[in-house]
């Protein structure tokens, strides 16, 4: 039998990080798109105090957990957009 190895501690890291940031870039790839691949628009977004959001800016709802919400917000902002 061979020995079994345990996975190191950056690749457990590596894990964690790529779970965490995947829905974050889908979501900043959303807002993106919505502005055209601007850069200025969506850092200037994430940051401002949204009045729809609560008063709190989409950035503060990410690092509070509020991710999900934020994510059905920006998809359903986008929809109606469209119409």
């Amino acid at each position: 039998m061979g020995v079994r190895q345990e996975p190191s501690a950056t690749t457990l890291l590596t894990g964690f990080v790529v779970v965490r940031l995947t829905p974050n870039t889908t979501l900043l790839n959303l807002v993106a798109e919505h502005f055209h691949g601007e850069v200025k628009k969506p850092a200037l977004w994430f940051t401002t105090l949204n009045p729809l959001l609560g008063n709190v800016t989409p950035r503060d709802m990410i690092r509070f957990g509020r991710y999900k919400k934020l994510f059905k917000f920006v998809v359903t902002a986008i929809a109606e957009n469209k119409r």
